[in-house]
């Protein structure tokens, strides 16, 4: 079950560092400021998902006891965010 907590934070990991090398690579190219903002608004959600993540696997064995938190704890995080939308 510990293997399966890992596994999740790291594609959840994987996914958030995959939207802020597409954000980061589409950034450089645009030179719509209004649309370069929503651009840099969205590289720091996945920024937080990241850091969160790595909160989370630095206290792994504090905080993750079951698949059912980590998926808790994702969930909350990304309703979080899509809130601010």
């Amino acid at each position: 079950m510990e293997n399966q907590n890992l596994n999740i934070l790291d594609e959840v990991n994987k996914g958030a560092t995959m939207g802020m090398d597409a954000i980061s690579y589409i950034s450089e190219k645009v030179s719509d400021s209004e649309f370069k903002q929503v651009l840099d608004t969205e590289y720091d959600k996945y920024k937080k998902i990241s850091e969160r993540v790595n909160e989370l696997y630095s206290n792994y064995t504090y905080e993750c006891k079951s698949l059912n938190e980590v998926g808790e704890i994702v969930q909350e995080f990304i309703n979080e965010y899509v809130k601010e939308k």
